[in-house]
C-alpha cells in the first residue's frame, strides 16, 4: 500500500462522489421521464398479472415468466405500492438497480487503497456510461445482481467466508449466473481452510432462492427458471453465425427449435462451465486479491462464448475487470455503451433521450458492425486475462487443503 497526500485523497474522493451524484441524479431523472425497453414494459405486464393470480398460476401459465422468485416477490409489491401507476412502477422498479450502483462505487473507495485502484478507474465507474444506460433507463435488475458478485469477492478480501457466501447466494436469488462463480469461491475458502462458513453463508441463500421457487410454483418454477436460455443470436458467436445466414435468432423459452444451435449452445455452456472450474481449481490458493482477478476472468469468458445475451448483462462484469485492468475495464465499458446506444437507438421511434425502445431482433447494419466488434474487445479480454491468471506468481502462503 503506497503512500500519499490526505488532501489529495480527500480532493479526489469528493470529486468522486460529486461525479456519482450528478449521475445518480441523471439516471433518477431519465427513469422518471421514460418507460424504457420492453423489458419494463414486460414486468409491469406480470406486475399486473401477480396482482390477480398467485405466483404459481404466473409460473405455470406463461413461460416467459422467466425469473427468480425474489423477482416475482420484487414485481408484486412494485405493482402493488405504485397501484399499477405505470410511471410510478417503472420508476420504483428502476430505483434497486440505481442504488446498487452507488453502492459498487463506494465499496471501490473503501477498498482503493487495497486493491490499488486508480482514481480516473474511480471516476470513470461513479459515471460509467453503460450503468447510466441500464440503470437509468433498460428497466432491470441486473445491476443488483453485478453488486452482490462483487461483494461476494470483495468479501474475500475482509477474510469474511460467511458474507462472501451470503452475497452470492444473494445474487442468485436475482439471476441464476452468478452460480457460475460459486467454483471459484468455494475452491478459495477449500484452500483456505474455512469452507464450511462459506458454504453455510451460500447454501442458507441460494438454497432458500431454489427451495422457496419449487415450494411457490414446483416444476413451472424450474422449468422457466433454470433451464432459460436467454436470447440467440443478439451478441457474440450467435450474433455472428446470424448475420451471415448459418443460423437464425431464437428465444429459447424451453428449448432451441434449431436442433444445430441447440448443440453449438450446449457447447459453449460446457466451455464456460469448464473454464471457470478449471481456473477456480488451478488458482485456489491465490491472495483474496488474486481471486477477484480470477472472477474477472471467468466473467470475461463468458461474454466471449455465451450463447444467451441481453444488452442489460454488460454491468454484470464491471467491477470485478475495473479492479485488476482498469484501462481494459474503461475500453469494455464504453463498447458496450455504444453498441446498447446504437442498438436502443435503431428501436426507438424518438432521438436521445429515448422515450421506449424495442430492440430489434437482430441488429443490422451498424449496430451490428459495432456489437461484433465490442464482443471481439470482449474475446480479447478475456484471453489477455486467463493469460494473466496462468502467469501469477503463487502465493508464498501455503494453505492447507
Amino acid at each position: 500500500m503506497v503512500s500519499e497526500n490526505p488532501q489529495v485523497a480527500r480532493t479526489n474522493t469528493m470529486l468522486i462522489i460529486l461525479l456519482l451524484t450528478a449521475a445518480t441524479v441523471m439516471k433518477i431523472a431519465w427513469a422518471a421521464n421514460s418507460i424504457g425497453t420492453t423489458d419494463i414494459v414486460r414486468f409491469f405486464h406480470f406486475s399486473e398479472l401477480l396482482q390477480k393470480q398467485s405466483i404459481a398460476e404466473t409460473y405455470a401459465a406463461d413461460s416467459r415468466w422467466n425469473h427468480t422468485l425474489t423477482v416475482s416477490l420484487w414485481t408484486k409489491f412494485a405493482g402493488f405500492v405504485t397501484a399499477e401507476n405505470g410511471a410510478a412502477f417503472v420508476l420504483l422498479f428502476r430505483l434497486p438497480g440505481i442504488l446498487a450502483d452507488v453502492v459498487l462505487v463506494g465499496e471501490l473507495l473503501l477498498l482503493r487503497r487495497r486493491l490499488n485502484i486508480p482514481w480516473v478507474a474511480l471516476s470513470f465507474a461513479a459515471i460509467s456510461p453503460i450503468h447510466l444506460i441500464i440503470s437509468g433507463f433498460h428497466g432491470n435488475l441486473d445491476g443488483v445482481m453485478a453488486l452482490l458478485i462483487f461483494l461476494a469477492f470483495t468479501a474475500t478480501v475482509r477474510d469474511a467466508p460467511a458474507m462472501s457466501g451470503l452475497f452470492l447466494g444473494l445474487a442468485c436469488n436475482v439471476k441464476i449466473p452468478p452460480v457460475l462463480l460459486a467454483p471459484a469461491l468455494a475452491a478459495y475458502w477449500l484452500a483456505h481452510g474455512k469452507p464450511w462458513r462459506f458454504l453455510a453463508g451460500f447454501g442458507a441463500t441460494a438454497g432458500l432462492m431454489i427451495a422457496g421457487g419449487i415450494y411457490a410454483a414446483g416444476v413451472p418454477f424450474l422449468k422457466n427458471v433454470l433451464a432459460y436460455g436467454s436470447i440467440w443470436g443478439t451478441w457474440g458467436i450467435g450474433e455472428l453465425l446470424v448475420a451471415l445466414g448459418l443460423s437464425k435468432p431464437e428465444v429459447p423459452l424451453t428449448h432451441y427449435e434449431s436442433g444445430t444451435t441447440a448443440m453449438i449452445a450446449k457447447g459453449l455452456k460446457i466451455a464456460i462451465v469448464g473454464t471457470a472450474c478449471w481456473l477456480a481449481w488451478a488458482r485456489r490458493r491465490e491472495s483474496a486479491e488474486e481471486l477477484i482477478r480470477t472472477a474477472a476472468a471467468t466473467l470475461l469468458v463468458f461474454f466471449a462464448l455465451t450463447p444467451g445475451f441481453g444488452h442489460q448483462y454488460f454491468v454484470w462484469w464491471f467491477g470485478p475487470v475495473l479492479v485488476v485492468a482498469p484501462r481494459l475495464a474503461i475500453a469494455l465499458a464504453s463498447g458496450a455503451a455504444l453498441t446498447t446506444a446504437l442498438v436502443f437507438q435503431s428501436g426507438s421511434k424518438s432521438a436521445f433521450p429515448w422515450w421506449v425502445v424495442e430492440p430489434p431482433f437482430p441488429a443490422t447494419g451498424l449496430p451490428l458492425a459495432v456489437s461484433l466488434a465490442t464482443w471481439a474487445g470482449f474475446v480479447a479480454g478475456a484471453i489477455f486475462l486467463v493469460r494473466a491468471c496462468l502467469v501469477t506468481r503463487k502465493s508464498e502462503v501455503q494453505y492447507p487443503n
